[in-house]
């Protein structure tokens, strides 16, 4: 971690981070973006900060490798993370057989992001025809969401994100 600036008119801030195993029910579960069980480790790398804005990064977040905890994916989680890329998987699930489950296993899941000049490069665990997988199914029921558009505008995905985390609602433990 390093910074300049700190109390000028162009503060910079530069920094790497690591997590590993993160309990991704208790996360969801304060976020309000449906219930996702698993585990969750990532990376941001090379994170540089101008005026506390992003400039570029590289960030990786998803299943660690070997990760033998259960995976499930709520309907509200599925339709969250197909609306960060832009698609709707609500029309999806509100119709035929797969409207009969609440939730859904899954192999794994991932999402990341090399931001550069404002955009942002998407990738997710595996890339499958013209997209990428951000949660491969895995068992029964399963689902997959994959993302087809690569490149995003920061401030779209800010927004987007924005979006599927507000909540109305205080969590008091």
């Amino acid at each position: 971690m390093a910074s300049s600036g700190m109390f000028t008119n162009f503060a910079q801030f530069y920094m790497d981070l690591e997590f590993d195993d993160l309990d991704l029910f208790m996360i969801t579960r304060k976020f309000h973006i449906g219930n996702i069980e698993g585990k969750l480790s990532g990376v941001v790398q090379n994170l540089y900060l101008e005026n506390w804005q992003p400039v570029s990064f590289y960030a990786w977040m998803g299943t660690p490798e070997g990760d033998d905890s259960t995976h499930k994916i709520s309907q509200k989680a599925v339709e969250n993370i197909a609306s960060i890329g832009g698609n709707s998987a609500a029309d999806v699930l509100s119709k035929g057989f797969l409207s009969l489950f609440s939730s859904f296993r899954y192999d794994k899941l991932g999402f990341g992001c090399y931001l550069h000049q404002g955009v942002c490069q998407l990738m997710g665990v595996e890339a499958v025809d013209n997209g990428f997988y951000l949660v491969k199914g895995g068992g029964l029921p399963r689902i997959n969401i994959i993302g087809y558009n690569p490149r995003l505008n920061w401030s779209v995905l800010l927004e987007r994100l924005r979006r599927i985390t507000k909540s109305d609602e205080f969590i008091i433990e």
